[in-house]
């Protein structure tokens, strides 16, 4: 079990970042009933996507939650009662959305064994869960009036700006590729431990259709701009010693 500590964290869960199998470990630091949300009395799909459910909780069960995880966007984390601690696990963008394209293919009953390029092509979720996603998460702000974040924002250069400052207030920062210094930060400061688990929603290999791949790159420029400066600052934190 983790330390104790007066602040909440809150894991900023992007999709298809190896964030399903980190989830895991949260809910291993901590004592039944103390995650959020809890499997046995929440309302699952709502509780991991709605912030209105999210924010709507009693005093009482927010004085309770030591962690809460979920797909919410960053702002989310700062309309709650108390100031949690933040952290968040970034992924290369390109790899993202083949990774999301691949588990779209063999989960959703209306993109059964399509093509990638075709999924790729749904506006839906294009818009909802691929264009720009990882930026989208950190751009938005509360005056957006958000309902989850499945929300659509015209993500611009001041977009991006937005999404880096808010970033630049998140607590530890870790990235799928190198998940170590993350699990090691958390294990220094909050005595987190790190047993093995299963590996959630990990998708086979598949073929890419010819110029897929660069498709997503020229789409999805400000999420990867944004992922480059994370990347940087990952690089200077933690060849300086300190938690990204």
């Amino acid at each position: 079990m983790s330390e104790p500590t007066d602040q909440p964290f809150f894991f900023v869960h992007v999709m298809k970042t190896a964030g399903a199998t980190f989830r895991q470990h949260v809910y291993n630091n901590f004592a039944d009933g103390e995650v959020y949300p809890i499997k046995r009395v929440d309302d699952m799909f709502h509780a991991n996507t709605s912030i209105q459910y999210l924010l709507g909780r009693s005093e009482e069960q927010h004085a309770g939650t030591r962690a809460y995880t979920g797909h919410f966007p960053y702002i989310a984390s700062q309309m709650l009662p108390r100031k949690p601690i933040t952290f968040t696990i970034l992924r290369d963008p390109v790899d993202r959305i083949i990774s999301y394209l691949k588990h779209a293919s063999v989960t959703h009953a209306q993109h059964a064994n399509m093509p990638l390029d075709e999924i790729y092509d749904d506006e839906f979720y294009f818009k909802c869960f691929m264009h720009n996603h990882q930026v989208k998460i950190f751009a938005m702000d509360r005056s957006d009036k958000l309902e989850s974040y499945m929300d659509v924002i015209d993500v611009d250069e001041a977009r991006v700006q937005t999404a880096l400052v808010h970033l630049d207030e998140v607590d530890h920062v870790g990235f799928t590729d190198d998940l170590g210094f993350l699990m090691q930060t958390m294990t220094d400061l909050y005595g987190w431990s790190f047993d093995e688990v299963p590996n959630i929603h990990v998708s086979d290999p598949f073929d890419l259709p010819a110029g897929l791949r660069e498709r997503i790159t020229v789409d999805n420029a400000a999420d990867i701009a944004f992922y480059e400066a994370a990347r940087a600052r990952y690089h200077r934190e933690s060849t300086n010693g300190g938690g990204a």
